[in-house]
């Protein structure tokens, strides 16, 4: 695509990109934004209390009426929630958990995917100063030996679990030891614990005590543990203060400016709760500007994402944030569907992304039905973050025709750039960043450095250090980087993203190989969709389809491509295997997000590492 040639980005109230450069003597690089946050507030409930006096009427979440006889999501309902029910609600759930005379700051611990129950009950325990544990429903839903949900709960010790259904949740349930511990459902039966159904939480009128409750909350108190996706190692538990999330907002919202009286934000999210992305950005930014959060019932996956298409034609929003791998099947959609186009863009102002690297190709279709829809291209912008920096450190706030660019550091952020051969390790320091993780002293130490800088364990490089308003690029994790045996450095964040846009739609996920190798392989999981396109193909088994030699061909002629353009050994691609195994949860090959775990996966699989680099490869291994 000539970007030359296309019109222009569709005009917002954004600030300019400005940063600050510091080069210590020793090449260090101190990095920071010249701007300050918008005033923060105390914390969230403070918020909460602003936005319901404010706007008092206005819906703040909706969910899908799953109450209703007929429950096919195409034929359900909205059921809102506005900001001043929000604050009765859970002031009425912080009244009956203060009647628990837990001791202050017993954690609470949420099984449940997204939903207006679970809201409640996160702000309320948040009123009751009891920090919220939200955990992942794959641990409890998806999992087979659920390790990680009787790890996670036995380090937080709940005096109360709030779960959305206790038979869909019956077998997590089972495998953990509740004891006496108080159990709130909203939905079906349960053994163990003491259950109390989540209406009798709203029984009675919040009293005195909530209120004097809600005035001892002070920016440090924790609100959230929230625990890392585990794309990296085994899940943590990062504290998350109630500055740590009211600062993102404020840092966030002096580059983008959002009009909360007159044009508050319109969301469809996914995301789940219990992630950093969805849980602290998407959630607390409707909050903040009083917007509107409508859950979406559908994701990313065959079968649900159907759901979402169908949200979408009804709700128009102003910005849509997902991570990258929605964006194919929502272009598809687009595509193909002139209605569900126009409504798409008809109110929307910018598209976001986060968790990683949108491909080159993705970027330009969005551009190319925004065009066919408004006349004008769509800016699509990311930020880069962790849950121990309560989502976000660097954002794009300018349109962007480069993927990979992850902007500049938000007011009131340093970060601290390390060289490391081309690139840099990237830490930082600011009010987002967490105290620590819950009750793992040793890990604390280890993330922090001398000078209180968090290790994110990213390396990133700048898009032209002689003009460094222009931004970041992400350049990998730096653990996941490998050498060749000839010496070469291998930087897999740049890698990764040039193969699966050379490999697309044919792939959804790939891992790198090489380490003391002498070439580059791949090992990928195929995409049966875009296989079954690309050869026109519907009926033929996947199993038979992946060791064709169509197929083969296709993907060789892929790789061919790819080494042409990327010839040095640091990117040239050699081998690759299809894997038929999906990535395992309970291995922690992939998170519930979808992240892989490239390392978790080298070291289960390092048997198929091996066939891949063969001296005489089995037939399924493709050569070049």
């Amino acid at each position: 695509m000539n970007h030359n040639d296309l019109p222009p980005f569709k005009q917002n109230d954004w600030e300019a990109p400005d940063v600050t450069v510091e080069v210590l003597d020793s090449g260090i690089q101190l990095v920071s934004s010249p701007r300050q946050p918008l005033p923060v507030a105390n914390n969230l409930i403070e918020v909460l209390a602003r936005a319901a006096d404010r706007y008092a009427d206005r819906t703040f979440l909706a969910q899908r009426d799953n109450n209703q006889s007929n429950n096919q999501s195409n034929n359900q309902s909205w059921v809102r929630l506005s900001f001043k029910e929000a604050d009765e609600r859970s002031s009425r759930v912080a009244h009956w958990l203060l009647s628990l005379g837990l001791p202050e700051a017993t954690p609470v611990m949420i099984l449940s995917e997204n939903s207006l129950e679970h809201a409640l009950f996160m702000l309320g325990a948040m009123k009751a100063r009891l920090p919220v544990v939200p955990v992942s429903p794959g641990y409890s839903l998806m999992s087979h030996d659920h390790c990680k949900l009787r790890r996670i709960h036995s380090l937080v010790k709940p005096g109360v679990v709030f779960v959305q259904d206790t038979e869909r949740y019956a077998k997590a349930l089972q495998a953990l030891e509740l004891g006496d511990t108080a159990l709130v459902t909203v939905a079906g039966h349960g053994e163990g614990g003491s259950i109390t159904p989540f209406a009798r939480l709203e029984a009675d009128e919040a009293g005195h005590e909530v209120q004097a409750s809600c005035d001892a909350i002070q920016p440090d108190t924790v609100a959230k543990i929230l625990f890392t996706s585990g794309s990296t190692g085994e899940p943590k538990g990062v504290i998350n203060t109630h500055h740590n999330l009211c600062f993102t907002q404020s840092a966030l919202g002096s580059l983008v400016h959002l009009d909360a009286d007159n044009r508050p934000p319109i969301l469809l999210d996914w995301l789940p709760w219990h992630h950093t992305f969805g849980g602290n950005q998407n959630f607390n930014r409707s909050l903040r500007y009083g917007g509107a959060l409508y859950i979406d019932d559908g994701k990313p996956l065959p079968g649900l994402f159907e759901r979402t298409l169908h949200n979408l034609r009804e709700i128009q929003v102003t910005t849509f944030s997902t991570v990258p791998a929605a964006f194919g099947a929502l272009l598809d959609a687009l595509e193909r569907d002139k209605p569900l186009r126009e409504n798409f863009f008809s109110e929307l102002d910018w598209i976001s992304y986060g968790g990683s690297d949108m491909p080159q190709h993705i970027f330009d279709r969005i551009q190319k039905v925004a065009i066919e829809a408004t006349g004008k291209r769509m800016p699509v912008i990311t930020a880069m973050g962790s849950t121990e920096t309560s989502a976000i450190i660097t954002a794009t706030h300018w349109p962007s025709e480069q993927m990979g660019n992850i902007g500049l550091p938000v007011p009131g952020t340093t970060v601290k750039l390390i060289p490391l051969g081309d690139k840099f390790e990237m830490r930082v320091k600011g009010p987002q960043v967490m105290q620590g993780y819950f009750h793992d002293d040793a890990r604390t130490r280890e993330t922090f450095d001398e000078e209180g800088f968090f290790r994110t364990g990213d390396a990133v490089r700048w898009i032209d250090a002689a003009h460094p308003h222009l931004g970041l690029k992400f350049a990998g994790r730096v653990a996941e980087d490998f050498k060749l045996s000839s010496g070469t450095w291998v930087h897999t964040g740049s890698l990764r993203s040039a193969a699966a846009s050379a490999l697309a739609p044919l792939i959804t996920d790939l891992v790198m190989t090489g380490q003391d190798r002498d070439c580059i392989g791949l090992m990928a999981w195929p995409n049966e969709a875009g296989i079954r396109a690309l050869l026109d193909d519907s009926e033929t088994p996947l199993s038979t389809l992946m060791g064709s030699t169509a197929l083969h061909q296709l993907l060789s002629q892929r790789l061919e491509q790819h080494n042409q353009v990327h010839n040095h050994s640091s990117m040239r691609i050699k081998r690759l295997l299809l894997l038929t195994e999906p990535p395992s949860l309970d291995h922690n090959e992939i998170t519930d997000k979808r992240y892989i775990n490239q390392l978790a996966v080298l070291e289960r699989r390092a048997d198929q590492v091996e066939r891949l680099y063969a001296t005489s490869p089995d037939p399924d291994v493709i050569c070049l």
